[in-house]
Parts: C-alpha cells; sequence; structure tokens
C-alpha cells in the first residue's frame, strides 16, 4: 500500500478511535458527575452543570481526554510506517481543537482549562507514540 494512503487512513483510524473512547469514556463515567444523558441537554444546562461540578468530578472529562489521545494516538502511530510520530501529534492537536471549543463554549474553572489543554492532549499522544516505537 502506498505510504500516503497509508497514513492517511492511519490518521482517519486514530482520529476515530480518539472520539469513540473520549465519548465512550464520557458515557461510562458520566454518571459520576450526574451527566449521562448530556447529548440530551441543552447548551445552558450544560453550562450551569459544569458551574455546579465539584472539583474531583472534573475528573470525568480528564480521564475522557487522557483515553482519547492515548488511544489514538496508539492507533495513529501503530498503523503508519513512515511518519508514526506526526500521525500521534496531529491526532492529538486535532482532539485538542475539541477541548478548545469545549472550554471556549463553556465556562471551566482555570486550573482544569491549564491542566486539561496541557496535559491530556499532545503530552499523552506522544508518550502512545513512545509505547508503539519501544
Amino acid at each position: 500500500m502506498n505510504h500516503t494512503l497509508r497514513n492517511a487512513l492511519a490518521l482517519m483510524a486514530g482520529l476515530i478511535a480518539a472520539f469513540v473512547f473520549n465519548s465512550v469514556t464520557l458515557q461510562l463515567l458520566g454518571s459520576l458527575t450526574g451527566m449521562e444523558a448530556q447529548s440530551e441537554m441543552t447548551p445552558e444546562e450544560i453550562a450551569n452543570h459544569l458551574k455546579n461540578l465539584k472539583p474531583w468530578q472534573f475528573a470525568v472529562p480528564f480521564a475522557a481526554h487522557v483515553l482519547g489521545s492515548f488511544a489514538g494516538g496508539f492507533i495513529a502511530a501503530s498503523l503508519s510506517k513512515t511518519q508514526p510520530k506526526v500521525l500521534a501529534v496531529t491526532v492529538a492537536l486535532i482532539h485538542l481543537a475539541g477541548g478548545v471549543a469545549m472550554v471556549m463554549a463553556f465556562p471551566h474553572p482555570i486550573w482544569f482549562v491549564i491542566l486539561d489543554l496541557t496535559l491530556a492532549y499532545v503530552p499523552i499522544a506522544w508518550l502512545a507514540y513512545k509505547v508503539v516505537r519501544r
């Protein structure tokens, strides 16, 4: 298979994995934050819910972002033969764009924004790349 096509497919597979792991983690652990049916909530309800979360409850979205970034980076790096690091980090950057959109759309504590956006995406995908290349 041509390297460009293989890398494009690896990137798509990594992105799908990142977003599936992120969504599934939020759905499975959502009961810890009382947000099981987020897809059925209005933007106002989501914003109000986020305002009332206790600090420990932010571990749920953080875990979802970490698991999504790791899974997506791992899949992309595993499938690529020529650009595993680039693809793993690209998955993380696209996943990060979703995180940035979320913190811009809804109020979050500043400590969570800093922690989440700096640690849950690119460093985790880079770690996944390192695990693949071991």
